[in-house]
């Protein structure tokens, strides 16, 4: 490699500069406040903490309180906002790229430990979707440490003690989510096929990953008076969607078996990525690059964790979107990596930086293609609702998100549920909150406000622009489509020309 490169790869402090301003400049491109899936649940438990203190819980996601205390300490110290309730998963993010850069520069090489540590900074797997409150940012990050934790237990003198803290970090994954039980199993198989003091070994992981479960279960008998409290909450869990549990036909044992292979070549977030490192891993030569005894220890240990982790969580728990096993998009660019600083010192730097361009650039458009711009429409309601003195009704999920906003400003829940109420079935001469979401339709209104409140995401118009939509349809269309203006109407019985109510005119309807 040319010196310059030399130095910046080998010389830690230039090296974590970089990395640290990729971090930063993907989180201040990407952060949107709340996102889709659970966002709301988080921060209900949360805003509980704070107001009232001791809050047990008695849903799952209550239950999560490493996710859930840190964003209640930040509505402590900061006051509720979507801003803090973010601060949680951007440290998380952090810490994460911290640990790679640590970590991969020690048992992978400088060279590849950096550019890991580069490529998991601007990743819209790690950082850019957690920053809208994704439970998987704090498991990513707990999965990834405790992996290396046992990779040190292979390469370091300290080899107990590195087990017993890869157990520990283990248990703290497994009270995010119980999936991540795939990490103690993986540690154990991997003991067993390296026949080196496996008693021990095997109870010093144990001790780890039991110290936890003992807490957790004393602390469940104590508050609870059940110590397997979480656990009963949870198998009484049943997610809705047919991304995490089949229904129906959609349940048979053939889609079952086929749904961990179709969603992980479908997944806009790691699909890319997933046949980047195929077409890298598909030339001959990579055993004497894995030659290092640490390095081999690493992707031994981050292959088989990424090569069971798919059907441990696809078929035993039922889970099989790359979201519930963030151990196979970390092990990805990992291989990306080691393959990027290969090309470089074989073939030079031009294939190098270009699968480097490739990689960081797909990051930012998957980042923007994945953004979830709903959540404006909440915004522009909440405002609108601190201003009226009427109630304003809407369909149920953008009540949902609305009233939460209002709550992150301050306002009671019982006093949200008063500004927005949820009518599957709109009021005659209510105002009415006409999102992109609504499905049930005043007959007759009144609009009294026409606006676009959701930014344009370039990946989606150039798409348009394109007209890839027409020719692949279907739900890619329906994802890229040009998003309408919401209303905010009166709901009539028969066609007027003015608001009844205020004497406001009646505006024209939106062209589609």
């Amino acid at each position: 490699m040319p010196r310059t490169v030399n130095l910046l790869v080998a010389d830690a402090r230039w090296s974590a500069g970089v990395v640290a301003a990729i971090f930063c400049l993907t989180v201040l491109l990407n952060w949107s406040g709340l996102g889709p899936g659970d966002a709301e649940r988080y921060v209900k438990s949360a805003l509980a903490w704070r107001e009232d203190g001791f809050h047990l819980g008695e849903t799952h996601w209550e239950l999560r309180y490493l996710f859930v205390l840190p964003m209640a300490a930040m509505f402590s110290v900061f006051g509720p906002s979507e801003t803090a309730a973010a601060v949680p998963n951007v440290l998380y993010a952090a810490a994460i790229v911290a640990v790679t850069f640590y970590f991969a520069r020690r048992y992978v090489g400088n060279a590849e430990g950096s550019v890991a540590a580069a490529f998991v900074a601007g990743s819209v797997f790690f950082v850019a979707r957690p920053l809208e409150v994704e439970a998987y940012g704090p498991e990513a990050f707990f999965v990834a440490l405790s992996c290396w934790c046992f990779v040190a237990s292979r390469v370091e003198k300290e080899r107990y003690a590195w087990l017993i803290a890869a157990g520990v970090v283990a248990g703290f994954a497994w009270t995010v989510r119980e999936q991540t039980l795939y990490l103690m199993m993986v540690f154990g198989l991997l003991t067993l096929l390296s026949r080196k003091d496996v008693f021990r070994s095997c109870v010093a992981l144990g001790f780890g990953f039991g110290s936890i479960l003992l807490i957790e279960w004393l602390y469940y008998w104590a508050v609870a008076g059940d110590p397997f409290y979480r656990y009963r909450i949870d198998l009484s869990h049943r997610t809705i969607g047919q991304n995490v549990e089949l229904k129906g036909s959609d349940a048979s044992l053939a889609n079952r078996f086929i749904r961990p292979i179709r969603d992980n070549f479908t997944y806009a977030m790691t699909t890319p990525f997933l046949l980047l490192a195929a077409l890298a891993a598909w030339r001959p030569g990579w055993r004497t690059v894995l030659a290092p005894p640490s390095r081999r220890q690493t992707f031994i240990l981050f292959g088989w964790m990424a090569f069971l982790s798919v059907p441990i969580c696809g078929y035993i728990f039922n889970l099989a979107l790359p979201r519930y096993y963030p151990v196979l998009a970390y092990a990805t660019l990992l291989a990306l990596a080691l393959a990027c600083v290969e090309l470089w010192r074989r073939h030079g730097a031009a294939p190098a930086a270009a699968l480097a361009v490739i990689v960081l650039f797909a990051n930012v458009a998957l980042a923007d293609f994945v953004k979830y711009r709903e959540y404006s429409e909440a915004r522009f309601l909440a405002d609108y609702a601190m201003k009226s003195a009427e109630p304003i009704e809407t369909d149920p999920l953008t009540a949902n998100r609305t009233r939460h906003q209002l709550m992150l400003r301050g306002v009671p829940s019982d006093e949200a549920s008063r500004r927005i109420p949820i009518r599957l079935a709109p009021t005659p001469g209510a105002l009415f909150f006409k999102s992109h979401m609504t499905q049930r339709q005043p007959p007759t209104w009144c609009a009294l406000v026409i606006a676009d409140v959701r930014p344009v995401i370039w990946t989606h118009a150039l798409i348009r622009h394109a007209g890839v939509d027409r020719i692949a349809g279907g739900k890619l269309r329906a994802t890229v489509a040009r998003p309408q203006p919401v209303q905010i109407v009166r709901v009539l019985e028969e066609e007027v020309a003015t608001d009844p109510a205020t004497g406001a005119p009646c505006l024209s309807p939106p062209q589609k």
